[in-house]
């Protein structure tokens, strides 16, 4: 069904949700597989798409029945931030636009680790590291002990309560991605004053040891900046400074169940007006999984 705004959804146990940004092939094949295996209301959240998105999926609402908004195009973390703070779920599983559903082991997994009042979450960990090279620059190699990717839940396919989700955005706490800059966690100006040396090729590989007394510490480690990507913040929140539980699945389980082509919607985003964005090979991989499984031709 359309719907104007999340707000008029129905109160539910379970949602999931899948949103789209110009990706409607990918998005397709995700929606299937949602409403294959899932086993709960579907929400296709479309924002802004300039591919005939919106329009397909009303022309599927004719057959398979799920929900559909049209939202502003926002950065993804923000539009997790609306979704969770207007939400009438009381549990969302986040499916990205280019997950793959192979089956519903993983699925059921989440509905038996969410049955604890203290699980915030469930999914695959995706686990902390150190960056090889600095982010978003791969022609720039950086020691270890620099730059840290800090810790989270395996966004493109994740259950979170809603509640403490809710009570972590009340307290200032954002799905956003951002950077950390920590080499002196007590002043963010001259914590960044002092990144800007990673610009520089002759400092690029200082990690200046002796201010590790004064780092803040992430995942067990002092790196000099951090990145908090999508759903970082919520995760370190509720984890570790309230208390609660994230249901951990093996990634062995993830490969049985899902299967992620990865970047699609960045790939898309940043080459809109492309004729080979999102990759072709990707796409017609896409096409054929929707023909032989599920009949939709594209």
């Amino acid at each position: 069904m359309v719907r104007t705004s999340i707000r008029e959804l129905e109160p539910a146990i379970e949602r999931c949700v899948i949103i789209n940004v110009s990706t409607k092939v990918f998005t397709t094949l995700a929606l299937m597989g949602a409403l294959k295996y899932a086993r709960m209301p579907v929400l296709v959240v479309d924002c802004e798409s300039t591919d005939g998105s919106y329009e397909l999926f009303q022309d599927l609402l004719q057959k398979y029945e799920f929900d559909l908004v049209a939202a502003e195009r926002l950065p993804h973390g923000r539009v997790l931030d609306l979704l969770f703070t207007h939400s009438t779920a009381e549990r969302m599983l986040l499916v990205d636009s280019d997950l793959v559903f192979n089956g519903p082991s993983m699925v059921d997994d989440m509905k038996a680790l969410m049955a604890s009042p203290d699980t915030f979450g469930a999914g695959c960990v995706h686990s902390g590291s150190w960056f090889k090279t600095h982010p978003g620059r791969p022609d720039q190699p950086i020691a270890t002990g620099i730059a840290w990717y800090l810790e989270r839940g395996w966004m493109p396919f994740v259950m979170f309560r809603t509640e403490p989700v809710k009570q972590a955005l009340e307290r200032g706490i954002s799905f956003i991605d951002r950077f950390i800059f920590n080499d002196l966690s007590f002043s963010h100006r001259l914590s960044f004053i002092l990144w800007q040396r990673f610009k520089l090729g002759l400092f690029r590989n200082s990690r200046l040891s002796f201010l590790d007394p004064v780092r803040s510490v992430y995942d067990h480690q002092t790196p000099c900046y951090v990145f908090s990507d999508t759903g970082a913040d919520v995760y370190q929140f509720l984890r570790y400074k309230s208390g609660k539980t994230f249901g951990a699945i093996p990634w062995s389980v993830a490969e049985r169940s899902v299967w992620h082509f990865g970047g699609i919607t960045r790939v898309m985003l940043e080459q809109e007006n492309s004729i080979d964005a999102p990759s072709r090979d990707a796409t017609l991989l896409a096409e054929k999984r929707l023909k032989s499984e599920y009949g939709i031709v594209f």
